[in-house]
């Protein structure tokens, strides 16, 4: 029985220090609270205070304010559209492109209609069988580029903001396309033909007239600068919406010059294997060479 008593006494010992050491843990918590308390208490002054001030800044508006910013409010947003150098129709977004490639077909049937080299034997230098076919062939490459600024402008409605300007480029155009054709002809005979068709299928996929060069194939975006087609579509589009003066008809003009310079040398050039100690064989796209 001693035994049990002393083992209870020694469980209420351990009991009564665990309560102590209870008690000193509720104490320190207590003051916690506490101060918790007091911080609770001073955020709840602040934000009151705040509140005052807010209210204090709220303004006040009138009912004709009030009215006013309800209207505007409710209504749906509008949007002005304005438009820079805008064109009379939606032809006139195309015809750049189908002004190039007439005057381009043009130069073509020009060669199917003339000789791309004299042969007839006239005793005069071996230049002169490609200069004449060429001075009867610029007449009339200059006179469809007129025939086709006068029939756009009139069936079309082009209404071109520089319709003389415009008119000059395509006489350019036109001769430059002209002298590239008769260099083909001159060159190749009618295997020339195709290879003019293969040069028109290639600008029309890589002039950028329609969409923007970007979006094409990697491949067409690389020919692109070297074409003629893509620099005369970009000055007839600015011709006739507008813009302004600025350096791509002067480059555009350059590039329509290198152009022709290229093709009135391979045109001297057939001349001269033609009309040389070996002559070429004669060929049905071009003159006969009876007198």
């Amino acid at each position: 029985g001693s035994q049990t008593l002393s083992s209870g006494l020694a469980t209420a010992r351990s009991g009564s220090q665990t309560l102590a050491d209870g008690a000193a843990q509720l104490a320190s918590g207590a003051q916690d609270l506490e101060d918790g308390a007091g911080k609770l208490n001073d955020g709840a002054t602040t934000l009151a205070d705040g509140l005052g001030d807010g209210v204090d800044q709220i303004p006040s508006y009138t009912q004709d304010q009030r009215e006013t910013m309800s209207s505007v409010a409710s209504d749906v947003a509008g949007v002005d559209t304005v438009r820079e150098h805008a064109v009379a129709n939606n032809g006139a977004g195309f015809t750049p492109m189908f002004m190039s490639l007439a005057l381009w077909i043009g130069a073509i049937a020009l060669f199917l209609v003339l000789p791309a080299l004299d042969k007839r034997d006239h005793g005069e230098r071996w230049w002169a069988s490609a200069i004449r076919p060429a001075t009867t062939a610029l007449l009339l490459a200059m006179a469809q580029a007129v025939i086709m600024m006068v029939a756009v402008n009139a069936a079309g409605e082009l209404h071109a903001a520089n319709l003389l300007g415009l008119a000059l480029m395509a006489i350019a155009s036109s001769v430059c396309f002209m002298a590239i054709n008769q260099a083909c002809v001159a060159s190749l005979a009618f295997r020339g033909r195709f290879v003019s068709i293969v040069l028109l299928s290639l600008q029309i996929t890589s002039m950028g007239a329609t969409f923007p060069i970007e979006t094409a194939p990697r491949f067409f975006q690389w020919i692109h600068p070297f074409l003629p087609m893509s620099y005369t579509q970009l000055s007839f589009r600015r011709l006739i919406a507008g813009g302004g003066l600025d350096g791509i008809y002067l480059q555009t003009l350059g590039v329509l010059l290198i152009w022709t310079a290229i093709a009135v040398c391979v045109t001297l050039l057939g001349a001269r294997l033609r009309r040389g100690r070996k002559p070429l064989p004669a060929d049905n796209a071009l003159a006969p060479t009876a007198a």
